[in-house]
């Protein structure tokens, strides 16, 4: 049967496949993260005890792979330097002395998480948590307890400020690894097929170190890469 004028034959219609490359997901699963941060650290330092929050800026890189439709795990490294200054206080004697001295609080960690991303219309929102360790890098001490000093010695117990530790010889205070958890949350905006900008909060806990309640808080802007 010859069909209407201008009408393909039936062998001959156009076939359309859905199951060819052109109609794959092209969804990136990779992902790096640059994250310029402010960073507020307030713990109970030996030596400042109305020291205010130390302040200060870093950056961070994340590195990110989708496990699952929105679910994925991300690989975690942030520093900070939060600048401090001199304290001083009240001997026994009432002679006013040096209690803690000026200089720069540096922080570092890194560790790994889970990461959940939810599509709200443009924009992205992402929520995680996670784990791993965190170093803490205190000025240079003038008394027992700080770091380079002799540690506090109760009986047979030697105790240092947050993030040192007594180590021999001499029950010296220095640098010890924290284990540290965090829970963050994100917003971000895709603006090219591979790149999104946003921005987020992050809040770490100190779990076997919290004396005081120790608060370390990042707050980022960042530039998402998609690979």
């Amino acid at each position: 049967m010859t069909p209407p004028a201008g009408q393909p034959r039936r062998s001959e219609a156009r076939r359309v496949r859905f199951d060819g490359p052109e109609t794959k997901s092209r969804h990136s699963r990779l992902s790096l993260d640059i994250e310029p941060l402010f960073a507020s650290f307030r713990a109970p330092f030996i030596g400042r005890p109305s020291q205010p929050p130390l302040r200060g800026g870093g950056l961070g890189i994340d590195l990110g792979i989708e496990v699952t439709r929105g679910l994925g795990v991300v690989l975690i490294g942030a520093y900070s330097a939060h600048p401090a200054q001199a304290e001083f206080g009240l001997n026994a004697n009432e002679e006013r002395v040096q209690s803690a001295s000026a200089g720069v609080s540096n922080n570092a960690f890194a560790g790994l998480g889970l990461r959940y991303r939810m599509d709200v219309g443009p924009i992205e929102s992402t929520l995680g948590a996670g784990l791993g360790g965190m170093v803490i890098v205190s000025p240079n001490g003038v008394q027992s307890g700080q770091r380079g000093q002799p540690g506090i010695i109760d009986g047979t117990v030697c105790s240092c400020d947050l993030g040192l530790a007594c180590s021999q010889p001499g029950d010296v205070c220095t640098v010890r690894p924290l284990l540290a958890v965090y829970i963050e949350a994100g917003l971000d905006i895709p603006f090219r097929k591979r790149l999104a900008v946003g921005g987020g909060i992050r809040y770490f806990a100190l779990p076997f170190d919290a004396g005081g309640f120790p608060a370390y808080v990042h707050a980022m802007t960042r530039i998402r890469i998609r690979f």
